[in-house]
């Protein structure tokens, strides 16, 4: 053999068995290594996905319950400003008792107006802004329920007159 096939044959030799050694190796090496990383990354960001999904969907039912409640609050206590207009209409209050009332059902009116547009903005409330519009609605709500309180108390306290007034 010439001293040349062997120096080829020594130098391939020592490169295949120093396994460390060479860049290709280590170049495989690091590729199967960020290959887990992006798996368990993967795995994790299909975990939090679902997680996601499932808060998502726990928040859209629990919204739908939250806004058909105020929905229906809404519907029983705002037509009750007509209701008392309507009966006291029909009775022969003074006028000053005529003008408390009525009074009291224009706050009435009015605290409906703002109620029905705080519920109207909740609906369209994201997750991120939905506890301060939620909170809002709430205080309308209140108010709401002050108003015809007021209102009644109006119509039930009211003095009446001898005469019916026109």
């Amino acid at each position: 053999m010439t001293r040349l096939a062997i120096l080829v044959l020594a130098v391939g030799t020592l490169a295949g068995c120093d396994r460390h050694a060479r860049p290709s190796d280590q170049s495989a090496d690091e590729v199967v290594a960020k290959q887990k990383d992006v798996n368990a990354d993967t795995a994790t960001t299909h975990r939090k996905a679902a997680e996601l999904d499932h808060a998502a969907a726990a928040f859209n039912l629990r919204r739908e319950v939250r806004l058909m409640g105020l929905h229906s609050e809404y519907s029983m206590i705002a037509p009750q400003a007509n209701m008392i207009e309507s009966l006291s209409a029909q009775l022969p209050f003074t006028d000053d008792a005529r003008k408390d009332i009525d009074a009291k059902v224009d706050t009435l009116q009015q605290r409906a107006g703002e109620a029905q547009t705080k519920i109207t903005e909740l609906d369209g409330a994201t997750p991120a802004d939905w506890r301060d519009r939620d909170d809002a609605a709430d205080q309308a709500m209140k108010k709401l329920e002050s108003a015809r309180d007021d209102a009644w108390k109006a119509f039930h306290d009211a003095k009446r007159s001898e005469h019916r007034s026109s």
